[in-house]
């Protein structure tokens, strides 16, 4: 079975970062539309969460605790 994983979008249509919990938008205390990157940090570091770059457009939403894991493809 594959988990489901928080995301923080990007979404040039709208001008603003979007929280997806797979493919559905979620809230992050409340919200989940952000219009800087540093809003929605600010609002996930509330959450004792913190967001892990991807892509430049794409974050992966961990706890604060949690380590980064890394995946390499070659």
């Amino acid at each position: 079975m594959e988990s489901a994983e928080i995301h923080l979008l990007f979404l040039p249509a709208n001008l603003a970062w979007v929280s997806f919990f797979g493919d559905t938008p979620s809230s992050i205390r409340g919200e989940n539309y952000f219009p800087t990157l540093e809003a929605a940090r600010s609002a996930l570091r509330c959450a004792g969460l913190k967001a892990v770059r991807i892509s430049a457009s794409q974050y992966r939403i961990i706890a604060d605790h949690e380590q980064e894991v890394f995946n390499v493809t070659v």
